[in-house]
């Protein structure tokens, strides 16, 4: 299942997820970055031509080509 630390996640499907901040974690501010660990993104991916590679700072690092299109 995905996963957010310090959040507790009630409901995901591919593309959406609703999550809480556990107690203690200050809940995020609208327009905040939240890095989330996806379970899998094949369905999302299948509709892109290439995937954005980010480190966790949000700096882009490069591309990879999706070969999943008519998937």
């Amino acid at each position: 299942n995905p996963s957010i630390d310090g959040h507790s996640v009630w409901f995901c499907s591919d593309e959406h997820i609703t999550f809480s901040p556990n107690e203690g974690t200050p809940q995020p501010k609208v327009g905040e970055r939240v890095f989330v660990t996806p379970a899998h993104i094949d369905p999302t991916m299948a509709m892109h031509d290439v995937a954005y590679v980010a480190d966790t700072y949000g700096n882009v690092l490069g591309t990879w080509p999706v070969d999943l299109r008519g998937w």
